[in-house]
């Protein structure tokens, strides 16, 4: 019952998270940039104040992972808080389900299917028409330690995407 709460919340968040976002960044803070990465360029990066670090993905700092094209052109052409926005309000707006995730051993792709029964994650497909409602489990790498010490943990997800072939 809480996992789907909280999808709920999520899915309302991500309705207005691109709005709502651009009024939180302001309160942003540098911070020393660990470079945990060592592929990214060596740039100020930002945590957002104790009352708004829901809204940050725990596995990147703002103003976001700057390997991946679109969020590098959006902080070469306008900057940090242009970049911040598009990671947290329009690109990653899942950060509340961290809360009610779980301790994983490895990326789910990694995974074996009695360590994926072990630990309880899953991911499901359902084809209807030309979409797929996508169930399950992401993995993502916690690399500041926020929720576990072994640099992986699973979140809910529930996604409604265009069939892929």
């Amino acid at each position: 019952m809480k996992i789907a709460l909280m999808i709920i919340l999520d899915i309302l968040w991500k309705l207005i998270a691109w709005f709502v976002v651009i009024f939180i960044l302001p309160f942003k803070h540098g911070v020393e940039d660990t470079n945990v990465h060592n592929d990214q360029p060596k740039v100020t990066r930002y945590k957002l104040p104790a009352w708004a670090s829901w809204m940050e993905t725990k596995d990147e700092l703002l103003c976001g992972d700057l390997s991946i094209p679109t969020v590098s052109s959006l902080y070469e052409k306008w900057g940090s808080f242009i970049a911040s926005w598009y990671w947290i309000g329009v690109r990653n707006t899942g950060s509340i389900l961290w809360y009610v995730g779980k301790e994983a051993p490895n990326y789910l792709a990694c995974m074996t299917p009695e360590d994926m029964q072990k630990y309880g994650v899953y991911q499901n497909i359902h084809p209807f028409l030309f979409l797929e409602l996508r169930v399950g489990w992401n993995v993502y790498r916690d690399w500041y330690s926020t929720f576990t010490n072994n640099g992986f943990w699973a979140t809910p997800y529930i996604s409604l995407r265009f069939k892929t072939k």
